[in-house]
């Protein structure tokens, strides 16, 4: 269990709240209502009439800490990515299509078939101890992705690859993989130094991003200091910058309107429409994050007893109210899931539909189960902050109405992803997903292999499935890999390892002092995706101070 203590996944166990983009001048907000209004709220944003200003500091809040800043050895929930992505540069970045570009790479090209991936990486780069960036550190880094259990299955059709000379390197697949640029977006895309040792990078990370890391006290600020030789020119602008880590999302709030925050993101709804109604009033900044976004759901483990009864995973699901649900966890109708995708992805299947709101079926449904003699009794784990005691509450009463026996329990959020990783768990609420491309989220999907550690936390097992991700995977044509994907999402509405809730709607919020948090450009001069999930770039931010 000593290596999966080491996990904390992409799973950012956090808020429960999907949609909208930014503006420029102070813009107003959309109407969210305390009873949950369909308008998606809209940025809020000062605009400056000056040029970027060098030097100072921001204090972001955060809603965790990171286990490390090892790309291989620790997984990094949206707060890791915030400090992740200032310490590392990664080779791909998103533009505002949702689509994977170079970034710390200068090209990413397939060959005909897409079997063969030739990354070349950008001229007079180095890593922030002076190290120069060669096909060296990609190759070392293949290497490491590859040794690391947490990493080698979002690389799984990787086969080998060469450094053909000192700014190249050719990765050959085993099968076609059209979306390889997009796994290096992220955590698979970051590249340390390859002169340091892999079990030194969790505390002294090397990378050649906009920061360094300077002190650290863990589960309480991180510090990143301006990194004096970063290839952008111009780049950063901030001196520092201090990550505070307040789990409460209202305290994050409330430390945001004291001054003794400068930043903070929020997902939850109460605390989202409290940072809408004071940018309203002119007293803050609010960046709204219109990306794809995670869902809210419960993850069930389709092999555990006796939630592996397809019958019990529809009766959780017909027991669902929305009208409750929406209540209970603060979400705007808007948000409501019904698969692994907003409403406006390209990837979205149409005219989808999950099972919710008929009691008298999942009261049907478990007397059908319990005349067999099989008790329906199972545990109901989440995370322990705050916010998701109500709502676990009421989950738990619906479940109960129903006929279902529920016992709670609040876990601690990085045992949390432990037992998901090791299969021990019934039930959990979980939140999960909201890459832009699907395929980077498929290593969770694909049926698990023997053992008892999967990233595929639902233990959910279907042929008709991998077939589908592995053609969505393969397929270079749009259309065909939108299918793919439809079937996927049509067998998840049937099979029920997860019971989607509610898109996330995360908001980046800031004193009026602070300007331009979102990504940027990337470095050919296209406009970046502004925000990931409640992530982002901090290499443009400044104070107009």
């Amino acid at each position: 269990m000593k290596k999966i203590a080491r996990v904390a996944l992409f799973v950012a166990l956090g808020g429960l709240l999907g949609a909208c983009g930014g503006s420029d001048e102070q813009s107003s907000t959309g109407s969210t209502s305390a009873e949950g209004s369909a308008a998606k709220p809209t940025s809020v944003t000062i605009a400056s009439s000056v040029e970027p200003k060098d030097g100072g500091g921001l204090v972001y809040g955060v809603e965790s800490d990171v286990t490390g800043f090892s790309p291989y050895l620790d997984r990094w929930t949206i707060s890791g990515r915030l400090m992740g992505w200032g310490i590392y540069d990664t080779l791909a970045a998103v533009d505002v299509e949702g689509v994977a570009k170079p970034f710390l790479a200068e090209s990413i090209e397939p060959n005909a078939d897409y079997t063969e991936w030739t990354i070349t990486v950008r001229p007079d780069v180095e890593f922030s101890n002076g190290t120069p960036l060669t096909s060296a550190a990609i190759t070392a880094h293949f290497e490491n992705l590859r040794a690391s259990f947490i990493t080698n299955a979002a690389i799984a059709p990787v086969e080998s690859w060469e450094a053909v000379d000192d700014r190249t390197t050719v990765v050959r697949m085993s099968s076609p993989w059209i979306a390889f640029p997009a796994a290096l977006t992220g955590q698979g895309g970051a590249v340390p130094a390859p002169d340091q040792a892999v079990d030194q990078l969790g505390a002294a990370p090397i990378g050649t991003g906009p920061f360094v890391l300077g002190e650290r006290t863990p589960e309480a600020s991180t510090t990143l200091r301006r990194n004096a030789n970063y290839w952008q020119a111009g780049l950063p602008h901030l001196d520092e910058v201090v990550f505070q880590i307040e789990p409460s999302q209202q305290d994050r709030v409330q430390g945001l309107l004291s001054g003794d925050l400068d930043v903070a993101h929020t997902s939850n709804g109460v605390q989202n429409r409290t940072v809408l109604a004071e940018a309203a009033e002119g007293n803050l900044q609010a960046l709204v994050d219109g990306s794809e976004q995670e869902e809210a759901m419960v993850l069930i483990n389709t092999a555990a007893e006796p939630v592996d009864d397809l019958r019990v995973r529809q009766a959780m699901a017909y027991a669902i109210d929305t009208d409750r649900y929406l209540a209970a966890s603060g979400a705007d109708p808007d948000q409501l899931a019904s698969g692994a995708f907003v409403a406006s992805s390209p990837w979205a299947a149409d005219g989808l539909e999950f099972p919710r709101d008929d009691l008298a079926k999942a009261k049907a449904l478990i007397a059908d189960v319990e005349a067999e003699g099989t008790p329906v009794v199972f545990t109901f784990n989440l995370p322990d902050a705050p916010e998701y005691q109500d709502l676990a509450q009421e989950m738990a009463a619906m479940w109960t109405e129903a006929g279902m026996e529920v016992k709670i329990e609040s876990v601690d959020q990085n045992m949390l992803v432990n037992l998901g990783v090791a299969g021990k768990y019934q039930v959990n609420m979980w939140r999960q997903f909201g890459q832009p491309d699907p395929d980077a989220d498929a290593h969770f999907w694909f049926s698990p292999k023997e053992g008892d550690v999967s990233l595929n936390f639902s233990r959910f097992s279907n042929e008709e499935m991998d077939a589908a991700l592995l053609e969505g995977r393969t397929n270079p044509d749009p259309e065909a890999r939108k299918a793919a994907y439809g079937t996927v999402q049509e067998i998840w509405a049937r099979e029920l390892p997860y019971l989607w809730l509610s898109h996330a709607r995360w908001i980046v919020a800031a004193n009026n002092d602070v300007r331009d948090l979102a990504s940027g450009q990337l470095p050919d001069g296209s406009p970046a995706q502004p925000f990931f999930n409640g992530s982002h770039r901090l290499s443009n931010a400044w104070l107009d101070r």
